[in-house]
């Protein structure tokens, strides 16, 4: 699996971060069908003045054809900015909502 840590930092600021969190969750189901997605968050840096997201992939073809999508095309007018994206791989995790580690790779 593969973790990407998408940031946008608009250079008008985060704005009203009520509001923010208003439009975040507005989005939630935008993600719900998306192929190959495990998870999402949605990410708010009052300090840094970042916003943005964290994905868990079940394939970097899935991040691919993520980021050649109409939503990804969408995401810099929505943050006012260009993503800043980082991706790692995810050899395991802990789900805390289960309440269990979970080795997703062979060693």
């Amino acid at each position: 699996m593969y973790g990407m840590l998408v940031l946008f930092q608009p250079s008008d600021g985060l704005g009203d971060t009520d509001q923010l969190r208003l439009k975040f969750c507005e989005r939630v189901r935008l993600y719900e069908e998306i192929e190959g997605l495990k998870l999402k968050t949605w990410l708010i840096d009052v300090p840094g003045g970042r916003q943005g997201g964290f994905y868990i992939w079940e394939s970097q073809e899935a991040i691919d054809a993520f980021m050649r999508s109409d939503q990804w095309q969408s995401l810099p007018a929505f943050n006012r900015s260009d993503p800043d994206v980082t991706i790692f791989e995810v050899p395991c995790l802990v789900n805390a909502l289960e309440g269990r580690a979970v080795a997703l790779t062979a060693a």
